[in-house]
């Protein structure tokens, strides 16, 4: 079918062509036109590429790097689990549970900062975007972060030597 509908049109616009290349001369005859005589016209046996019009390119604008979006968001998800491991410690049993979880992230977190670090610099437009679209949401999760430090402060560690030293171990490989 794609086939009979592409001679059909071929054939259609063949046909077009032969009467205006037939009728308007004779029409031309009795005025004088700018049409050209049938001998300067292309010859009709297939079709002429024409040339394409090429239309300059405007600059276009830096995207954001998929990949570095991905690292990004990762980090916010190790904070926003660090968090919650945070918000869990209400007595001895789970503050010391919580200090196994707390030194697996903040390894994570280390290894993130270190990923972050080692991507390639980018247009200084598209760290503005980052800066806008993601820093709000670090800087958030981050004073939520403190506000629950603060809170372990004041109950001591809830007496859990471990959690100490988890939270020490975490401040020094944030750093």
């Amino acid at each position: 079918m794609h086939d009979a509908t592409v001679l059909i049109r071929r054939h259609a616009h063949l046909v077009a062509m032969v009467l205006c290349c037939t009728v308007l001369p004779a029409f031309a005859e009795d005025e004088e036109s700018d049409i050209p005589p049938l001998r300067d016209l292309p010859p009709l046996e297939g079709d002429i590429p024409q040339p394409e019009a090429t239309i300059p390119e405007e600059p276009t604008a830096p995207v954001q790097n998929a990949e570095t979006i991905a690292v990004i968001r990762k980090g916010i998800v190790q904070q926003k689990s660090l968090l919650d491991v945070l918000r869990s410690i209400t007595d001895r049993t789970t503050a010391d549970a919580a200090a196994k979880q707390i030194l697996r992230i903040a390894s994570d977190l280390r290894v993130w900062g270190a990923e972050l670090d080692s991507r390639a610099p980018e247009d200084e437009v598209v760290m503005g975007e980052y800066e806008r679209e993601y820093l709000p949401i670090i800087e958030q999760l981050n004073r939520e972060i403190r506000k629950e430090s603060e809170r372990i402060l004041t109950y001591r560690f809830f007496g859990s030597a471990r959690l100490y030293e988890a939270l020490i171990e975490l401040v020094r490989q944030a750093q």
